[in-house]
């Protein structure tokens, strides 16, 4: 994270702060989430025009705390003007990935 310009180091804190997860909690009425202070499967994904991110599957256990599960994902979309046009939802697949069953617009 050191390589981080200051701003985004203070975005990732604060996604990663007792309050922010506390508010996850009350909007999500998941109990007793932990934020990631390995930041292991996250971080910062960037597509210019026509970019994409494959279909996949987020891992569920994490890869050095065994005991821990992947219960809320934050996804955060900073597109300037964005419009729905130009592809770019957030597309829920099957768990075997044959068939898309949701896709959400950025809000």
């Amino acid at each position: 994270m050191d390589r981080l310009p200051p701003f985004l180091r203070e975005v990732i804190t604060e996604l990663n702060s007792d309050r922010f997860v506390r508010w996850l909690e009350q909007l999500t009425g998941i109990q007793g989430l932990k934020a990631d202070d390995m930041l292991e499967g996250g971080g910062l994904h960037q597509s210019g025009r026509g970019g994409f991110l494959n279909i996949h599957a987020d891992f569920t256990v994490h890869p050095h705390k065994r005991n821990w599960r992947r219960r809320v994902n934050v996804l955060v979309y900073l597109n300037k003007g964005w419009q729905e046009d130009w592809g770019g939802q957030l597309e829920l697949w099957e768990r075997d990935m044959s068939k898309c069953s949701a896709r959400i617009t950025p809000f």
